[in-house]
Parts: structure tokens; sequence; C-alpha cells
């Protein structure tokens, strides 16, 4: 499973998951309980994963230019 952040301004605003087992996307949005477009169900993150995505150090930054950065990180896949 791979997460991606786009467009951040000053701080994390979105995260779009892409499900391990399908290209679907699942946004997320910092703060509030995960949400999957794919299934129409919430929660798919289990704890850890919701800690990761509030660490920013963890994060491989990549400035993209016209201010937008791009980060990167890798969880394991979640068994459902």
């Amino acid at each position: 499973m791979e997460l991606k952040l786009l467009k951040i301004e000053g701080r994390i605003k979105e995260l779009q998951i892409y499900h391990d087992k399908s290209d679907s996307i699942m946004n997320h949005i910092l703060g509030s309980d995960p949400y999957c477009l794919c299934c129409n169900q919430y929660n798919h993150m289990v704890e850890e994963e919701r800690k990761l995505k509030k660490k920013s150090s963890i994060y491989q930054s990549k400035i993209k230019g016209d201010n937008e950065i791009e980060r990167t990180y890798t969880v394991y896949p979640v068994e459902y």
C-alpha cells in the first residue's frame, strides 16, 4: 500500500491512499476517520497507520515546484 500527500500549503491536508488490492483511491483528511471511496467503508487503516500519517518526520519529501510538495511513504498491507 502506498500513500501520497499532494498540494501541501504549510501543513498536511489530504492523503491519497492506494489500495494494496486494487487501483482504487481512498481519500483521507487528517483528523477525521478514514473513508474508502472504493468500498464505502470506514476504518480501513489500522491504528499504527493512523499514527504514521501524523508524524511528518517519517515522510520522504520531494519539492515539485510552485509550492507543491509530494511526500510518500509505504505501509504494510492491511488484512481485511
